[in-house]
């Protein structure tokens, strides 16, 4: 199976993607390059530099246990350009993100949420 699908699948269930980092890497470009290995290309700031730090071994050991073969992550930083912009998030998007994947967790929060209009703080 192609690594993009599999990626797709992992970011899909949540499942061994490091905390708090899931929407974030749903905006993260992926390609997979000439070698097979998945390609994530982020601008620079604290997504990059968690995976940087270590928290890319969790994702990779993830995917390929998923792919059932070795699937190697590489961490491309681009510039922050109109190429990146289309990959950018705002903060308003990662809040309502949070709030998504803690109701996708939480079914039960789903009323009080919307009854009482609330939303996530920082």
């Amino acid at each position: 199976t192609d690594p993009l699908t599999i990626w797709q699948a992992l970011l899909e269930e949540g499942k061994g993607v490091p905390r708090g980092m899931l929407t974030l890497l749903r905006a993260a470009d992926a390609r997979v390059d000439a070698e097979g290995a998945l390609e994530l290309r982020l601008i620079p700031g604290p997504v990059l530099e968690r995976l940087r730090g270590g928290e890319s071994r969790q994702l990779e050991e993830s995917l390929s246990r998923r792919a059932a073969r070795h699937i190697p992550i590489h961490l491309l930083e681009i510039e922050d350009s109109a190429e990146s912009t289309e990959a950018r998030i705002s903060p308003v998007e990662v809040r309502e993100g949070r709030l998504r994947d803690l109701l996708e967790r939480e079914p039960g929060l789903r009323p009080a949420v919307e009854e009482l209009d609330l939303e996530l703080l920082e």
